[in-house]
């Protein structure tokens, strides 16, 4: 990687970092004066490690010109949809090259736009099934790209497998949800949803980039791969563990739905036992 292109993108990704701190302190004056309260649509989404209730609201209330502008020029949430694939696109690129920080930062752009689509179908009363059908589509195949490109960039390193595993658990984690949503039942639990699965590794990302900013190179050998290979490692055990515990939870929910199932019909008729046979034997 060269240096010039390497010290402008961290450059960049330095000015967008103290500008959201920046923000950020400007978001706790707020909170802090009973300016800003936590809304509805934040407490609903609940906390996890990664994202806690404060963090998910400070990011809304510093997008929300953004936001406001694109519901004022009429945007479709379907084209905003479409561009954070794309955008998806050019970080598996940037990524499979060894760009670290400029994919890493255009996957959380892109991550960010796809939080952004769902806010401007509800803000202008376009918010359909279809349209959430095609947002959660998109989203996988933007997961895909990304790891696909990080996988290339690892090709022939033990990390290539972190980088399956991640893939692989996140489109679980996906799976699991929209399962259990066919059998009638929501299911969120987890702490690595799409949104922390976009920070965890478009993070380690642009931290494998300012790195040498901060440290001395030598002080870990090769650390841009050290410092994606723990961000794919967190992404793969936290989206398989994720998966784990919403498949348990619709396993659980199912299961008692079942057994109030059985004993209804059993109510209904007295001559059947628990797994619906007759007690009066057979004829």
């Amino acid at each position: 990687m060269e240096l010039g292109p390497a010290r402008r993108t961290a450059g960049v990704l330095l000015l967008v970092l103290s500008v959201l701190l920046l923000a950020l302190g400007v978001y706790a004056g707020r909170r802090r004066t009973g300016r800003r309260r936590l809304d509805d649509d934040v407490r609903s989404r609940g906390a996890t490690l990664l994202l806690p209730s404060f963090l998910r609201d400070y990011w809304d209330w510093v997008t929300g010109p953004v936001v406001r502008a694109l519901v004022r020029w009429r945007v479709s949430p379907d084209l905003i949809t479409w561009c954070s694939l794309v955008i998806a696109g050019c970080a598996s690129v940037s990524l499979a090259r060894g760009s670290l920080g400029l994919g890493g930062g255009l996957y959380l752009l892109a991550g960010a736009m796809d939080l952004f689509d769902g806010r401007v179908a509800r803000a202008t009363g376009r918010a359909t099934r279809a349209g959430a059908f095609i947002d959660s589509t998109i989203d996988r195949y933007a997961e895909i790209l990304v790891l696909s490109g990080l996988a290339w960039w690892l090709r022939g390193s033990p990390l290539l497998w972190a980088a399956l595993a991640g893939l692989s658990g996140s489109l679980m984690v996906s799976y699991t949800r929209a399962r259990g949503e066919g059998l009638g039942f929501v299911v969120r639990e987890g702490g690595l949803q799409r949104a922390e699965r976009v920070v965890s590794l478009g993070g380690a990302c642009v931290a494998a980039e300012l790195w040498p900013l901060w440290r001395d190179p030598a002080v870990i050998p090769d650390a841009p791969r050290v410092l994606v290979g723990a961000g794919l490692v967190v992404l793969a055990v936290g989206s398989h563990v994720t998966a784990i515990q919403r498949a348990r939870r619709v396993v659980q929910v199912l299961r008692a739905r079942d057994a109030a199932e059985s004993s209804a019909e059993v109510l209904r008729h007295p001559s059947l036992d628990s797994r619906g046979v007759s007690r009066r034997g057979t004829p």
